[in-house]
């Protein structure tokens, strides 16, 4: 039989408890904000919409660069649900035949993974699309001339334009290939380090003289 002190103190406890899970709860999302207490880390999921980021013809020559802005949604354990991050993106015609189709960017569903051909209007297109997030710390990297890497980049083996990042000087060839384990030949080799990989590569279609990207994550 439950006495009248073990009730007063029950009660007298139970204010202590919710501090204590307040606080618990508070370093919980401190320490990792997209986490729920005691749940496991979900994975990044794409907005699952198609995005067309160019047409062939915008790329009359090798090395021919366009930018673009893909939407990348994250779970964020909010009232929001979500979260919603522009991700910066490269898509540069190479040349033809610096690149295998058969061996580099072999994705699933008959997408392209980060580099494609296609035949349009008498042309033969060889496009490389990545995402510009450096595979080192994150920096996001730029596009230079052979010159500027030279110059500002520490590495002069190259003759042709490349993606070279300003924070820590790694600097990525888009005409080569590089073996990443886990996922296979990738366009954008690094030429010269500290980034370990190449960068992250789009899954992707070339339709009716369009690039569409179809997912990021």
């Amino acid at each position: 039989m439950i006495d009248r002190r073990s009730i007063v103190k029950g009660i007298t406890i139970l204010p202590l408890l919710a501090v204590a899970g307040g606080i618990g709860t508070a370093l919980l999302s401190y320490l990792k904000p997209t986490w729920k207490p005691l749940a496991l880390p979900v994975t990044e999921k794409p907005l699952n919409e198609d995005k067309i980021v160019g047409t062939l013809e915008e790329f009359a020559k090798d090395y021919d660069v366009k930018e673009f802005i893909f939407t990348q949604v994250t779970v964020e354990y909010t009232a929001r649900g979500r979260a919603a991050t522009d991700v910066l993106g490269y898509a540069v015609r190479v040349p033809n035949g610096s690149l295998n189709a058969a061996e580099v960017g072999v994705g699933p569903n008959g997408l392209r993974r980060g580099y494609g051909e296609a035949d349009y209007k008498g042309q033969k297109y060889s496009i490389v699309v990545v995402s510009r997030i450096c595979a080192h710390l994150g920096c996001i990297f730029q596009y230079h001339t052979p010159a500027e890497v030279c110059s500002g980049f520490n590495y002069c083996g190259g003759k042709t334009p490349m993606f070279s990042c300003p924070c820590h000087l790694s600097v990525y060839d888009p005409a080569q290939k590089q073996d990443v384990p886990g996922v296979g030949q990738l366009a954008g080799k690094v030429v010269s380090g500290p980034a370990p990989r190449t960068p992250f590569p789009f899954d992707f279609a070339l339709e009716d003289g369009k690039i569409i990207v179809k997912s990021y994550g």
